[in-house]
This record gives structure tokens, sequence and C-alpha cells, in this order.
């Protein structure tokens, strides 16, 4: 299983309308507005053959403790494996590898 990783502003057209597709799949519901709502991020994503089959988004939010230094932190969104696909360790993997990329972060 290889894990592709695209930075928002890196995706393809086709990328991003794949994985709204396959989110609203998952989700059964449009996350177009959402995914403009949350701002950029990191892509995590599977294929099988050519198909998009799950997807993880890593967000950096700042947070600011009371009286503590602020914290540059990474949140795990919308993750989502196509249903026909579910069930096959997919979006496991994707966690995985968004544990590595979260060592960046506070």
């Amino acid at each position: 299983m290889q894990i592709e990783r695209r930075l928002t502003q890196e995706l393809r057209a086709d990328e991003r309308q794949e994985l709204l597709t396959l989110c609203a799949l998952a989700y059964e519901e449009v996350l177009e507005p959402y995914l403009g709502w949350i701002g950029r991020g990191l892509h995590l994503f599977v294929r099988d053959g050519a198909d998009m089959v799950s997807h993880l988004m890593i967000v950096e939010r700042v947070l600011q403790p009371a009286e503590r230094p602020a914290l540059r932190t990474g949140y795990i969104e919308l993750v989502a494996t196509h249903p026909e696909w579910q069930g096959r360790g997919y979006a496991s993997a994707l966690l995985r590898a968004s544990a590595k990329e979260l060592d960046a972060f506070e």
C-alpha cells in the first residue's frame, strides 16, 4: 500500500474533486464548503489502482492555553474510506502515517 502526500495548494483539480467525492460517499453529505472553511493542510491518501479509496487531512492549529506559550498543533480531519473498501486497514494505515507527520508539531 502506497500513501500519497499533498499539501492543499498542491492538489490538482481532479484530486480535489476525487477527495470531495470520496468524503461525500463516506460521510453521506457534501463536504466541499467544509474543506474551504478548515483551510490549508496536508492530505494523505491511498489509491487502489487509479481510484482514491481512503483520505486523511492534517490541519495546523495554534492552541493558546491560559498563561502558557502558544502550541502549534495538528488536527486530523476528514478521515474517510470509500464504503466498498472499508475494513481493509486503509484508514488505519493513514492514521499510522499521520503520527509521523504530527511529530513536527508541539
